[in-house]
């Protein structure tokens, strides 16, 4: 999972700085402690709800508690506040994240780490190995075709899967050369098939780095329609490689994209319904990109296509050292050593 990703990154950085210890979250609370260390928790609430009684029966063994998290709303809900106060201070990947933790309440230090990028999204180009991308790139050559490219692994209500379908549906009326690609988690539920009625590909398999810098390489445009969301890595790889990233004008990915690729008219929608106030830990609302801004956008996207492109480049270039893993590393250090 996107954690799991992240987390792994986190680990090789700071083990360049300190004596690190990985602990199996299973493990993390029948763990004796003796030594006072200083405490990474990533996820935090996934890890810390599993027994609250007994980590905060623990807190005294150690010297400080980082918690590292998200804020997939703009609220937290009162328990994931309580939970957050009894760390030391907290970790999260955007200001807007870090925005939602101060206002729901968190009273500890809150700083900002974003994602990085592997090194192979600062390479050059690169054409793909894998069969299915090479019959796309094949299709593509041929048919003269703009992709729009759209990652599904989970949560389509919350990714805005049905965002992207009514935008795209109304852009395919008038560009019969745009045809939307998505990667998604499995070829299964209401949001794959509402994708899959569009003029496109939808598939689902594993891509080893090559082959995903190369899929991002073919495509042209990135929909990051989240109607919320930590962070949104694949934004950001888009805008790595190149692509013209279109997203609404409020949420984590305001941090890392262009003004000009942001679609102003957002809407505060709730679109987890079985959340409360109370026992959630994201229990707010999201924003959702209007309809016909976003029609309006893509168009003049399209439109100006090679401009857009050009422009993001130019951004990306004045950005990128702000991304690479070895920067969020000492991102990560910065916080750590104010614990020490």
């Amino acid at each position: 999972m996107s954690f799991t990703f992240v987390a792994r990154h986190h680990v090789r950085e700071l083990r360049k700085y300190y004596r690190l210890y990985e602990i199996d979250e299973l493990a993390f609370h029948c763990r004796d402690v003796f030594s006072k260390p200083v405490c990474l928790i990533h996820p935090y609430f996934f890890v810390v709800q599993r027994h609250p009684q007994q980590f905060f029966n623990n807190l005294h063994k150690f010297k400080a508690i980082i918690g590292i998290d998200v804020a997939d709303t703009d609220q937290l809900g009162r328990v994931a506040v309580q939970l957050a106060n009894m760390a030391t201070a907290f970790i999260t990947h955007s200001t807007f994240a870090r925005e939602v933790y101060v206002k729901s309440g968190v009273k500890i230090p809150v700083y900002v780490v974003p994602h990085g990028l592997d090194r192979k999204f600062f390479d050059a180009p690169k054409l793909p190995t894998d069969p299915y991308l090479r019959k796309l790139l094949d299709f593509k050559q041929k048919r003269n075709a703009i992709y729009v490219l759209f990652f599904l692994w989970h949560s389509g209500e919350r990714k805005g899967a049905d965002l992207v379908y009514k935008v795209l549906s109304e852009i395919q009326k008038t560009w019969s050369n745009v045809y939307l690609v998505c990667k998604c988690g499995s070829l299964a539920g209401h949001d794959v098939r509402l994708l899959q009625s569009l003029r496109g590909f939808v598939f689902s398999r594993w891509l080893d780095d090559h082959n995903l810098v190369a899929l991002y390489d073919m495509c042209e445009i990135y929909t990051l329609l989240s109607r919320g969301g930590g962070f949104e890595l694949n934004g950001l790889e888009a805008l790595a490689r190149g692509l013209v990233v279109l997203a609404g004008s409020k949420g984590s990915w305001v941090d890392y994209l262009p003004d000009f690729c942001l679609i102003k008219k957002v809407h505060r929608v709730r679109f987890w319904s079985d959340t409360d106030p109370i026992n959630s830990i994201h229990c707010g609302c999201g924003y959702e990109v209007d309809i016909n801004e976003a029609v309006d956008k893509l168009h003049d996207v399209l439109n100006n296509l090679d401009d857009y492109r050009a422009r993001v480049r130019e951004y990306f270039e004045k950005v990128k050292l702000n991304f690479t893993w070895e920067s969020v590393g000492m991102k990560l250090k910065e916080v750590v050593d104010k614990y020490l």
